[in-house]
């Protein structure tokens, strides 16, 4: 928090968290911030707050990692669980270091969905300016949109439209859920942005 409000007080225009999770069962890495509703929204706000008074803005970059969750990285008394789009593991090179996926059922991309939406409304009512869904590096929106990761044959996988189709309807959701007068004030229009890299990623 303090790097945070040190970088808006030099100035800078934009500052972009780095990865939020959107399920404390599939974290990236250890003490990643988690928001799965609304029970440490005061915490939130004075993250928020380090822009008072600065003409920063702040935008909580949203992510899941699918099958880069790295083992035994999961919120205390929850059961790990590393999903993905298919059940392609992760080669790194590095024996233990992520456990091999399972692939998602069609009930938990809804519920993925839904989850992007409701840390996307905490945010907002928390006082950042934005989100940014992280569908880049290799993460779930990642393996979605890439062809190796996503072996699918259902609505969710195949042809192009239908691997962008979880990261479109993140999107729908987000803006859903967070109309245009939900964010703070202080900014101008709602900052939803994407950071997508859809090259074909190592399997």
């Amino acid at each position: 928090m303090q790097a945070h409000r040190a970088m808006a007080s030099s100035g800078v225009g934009l500052l972009i968290s780095g990865n939020v999770m959107v399920d404390g069962s599939s974290l990236e890495a250890p003490r990643n911030v988690v928001i799965e509703d609304d029970r440490h929204i005061d915490n939130f706000r004075r993250w928020s707050a380090v822009t008072a008074g600065t003409p920063t803005r702040f935008i909580l970059q949203l992510s899941h990692p699918g099958r880069q969750t790295m083992r035994g990285n999961a919120l205390p008394g929850r059961r790990q669980d590393v999903t993905a789009p298919s059940a392609v593991p992760l080669s790194t090179g590095v024996d233990g270091l992520f456990r091999s996926p399972r692939a998602l059922r069609e009930a938990e991309i809804t519920d993925i969905i839904g989850r992007f939406a409701r840390a996307a409304e905490v945010a907002a009512a928390a006082g950042f300016h934005g989100v940014q869904l992280h569908a880049a590096h290799g993460y779930l929106l990642n393996q979605f949109l890439s062809p190796l990761s996503n072996q699918r044959t259902d609505q969710w996988g195949g042809s192009l439209e239908n691997r962008m189709r979880l990261l479109i309807e993140v999107f729908r959701a987000v803006r859903k859920a967070t109309p245009e007068n939900s964010w703070s004030p202080s900014s101008s229009i709602p900052l939803t942005s994407s950071a997508v890299d859809s090259s074909p990623m190592t399997p």
